[in-house]
């Protein structure tokens, strides 16, 4: 439970949604009205034009939305961490959101490099439970013998009732046809969601990723008069927003 919860601290409110693009709605309204346009004009291209103009019509629908995005998006949410953090790029950002990660750990007992180890250790522990718990390899594989078994069974009654020999032939080739058809379509079935399952861990070792990073951070502060945080420390102090993602409900 605590692991999700950090989870959704590292993902939700240190997500670029949170950050930035929540305050951007009217221009994202503004960015899917005219996505919807371009839609709307492609569509009465086809019905009237010839295909030729209507694919070029698909390629330059492609260059616009593109473009617009750039102009009400991009620009704009450069714009916005300019005003509202200070901060002159999105790799500046990146860095905020690191502190920002870093503060909320301080907060909740995780503020020196062994601390932060532990923390480690507790996120490698819970994902591993959490992964296993998920896996349905077993119920898979009584699942493909069941299927198995069932075709054999439904394919030799089939077989025995049918009088001609090239008829029985053809039962059982439709029915090894069917059955290798649905062995991949369930293994392939299985790779998804192996796929999802996997997702906590993936998520642990970017969180891991971070974590590794500040341990390193706070080692340079140790032993050297460099500061990576130093640029964005001050900022988050004085913006209260921010100091309000530090002061969130602890995860444990």
């Amino acid at each position: 439970m605590g692991l999700t919860k950090l989870f959704a601290f590292y993902h939700k409110k240190l997500g670029n949604w949170n950050l930035i693009f929540s305050f951007m709605k009217g221009f994202w309204v503004g960015y899917f009205v005219l996505l919807m346009l371009l839609f709307l004009g492609t569509v009465a291209v086809f019905y009237l034009l010839s295909s030729g103009v209507a694919w070029f019509v698909l390629l330059l629908d492609a260059i616009l939305a593109i473009l617009f995005f750039y102009l009400l998006i991009h620009l704009r949410a450069k714009r916005l961490i300019r005003v509202k953090f200070q901060l002159r790029s999105f790799k500046e950002l990146q860095k905020m959101k690191d502190y920002l990660f870093y503060g909320y750990l301080a907060k909740n007992g995780f503020k020196t490099r062994a601390e932060l180890s532990e923390l480690i250790s507790f996120i490698r522990s819970e994902a591993k439970t959490e992964a296993m718990d998920k896996k349905k390899s077993v119920m898979g594989l009584i699942f493909k013998i069941f299927i198995a078994v069932f075709l054999a069974i439904y394919g030799g009654s089939l077989s025995f009732a049918l009088d001609k020999s090239w008829n029985r032939l053809l039962a059982v080739l439709v029915i090894l046809l069917a059955a290798t058809l649905f062995f991949y379509l369930v293994l392939l079935l299985e790779r998804v969601l192996r796929y999802l399952f996997g997702r906590d861990m993936r998520q642990a070792e970017q969180m891991i990723q971070t974590v590794i990073y500040i341990q390193t951070v706070l080692r340079a502060r140790e032993n050297t008069d460099y500061d990576p945080f130093r640029t964005v420390e001050k900022k988050v102090q004085e913006n209260p927003f921010l100091q309000e993602i530090i002061d969130s409900k602890s995860f444990l």
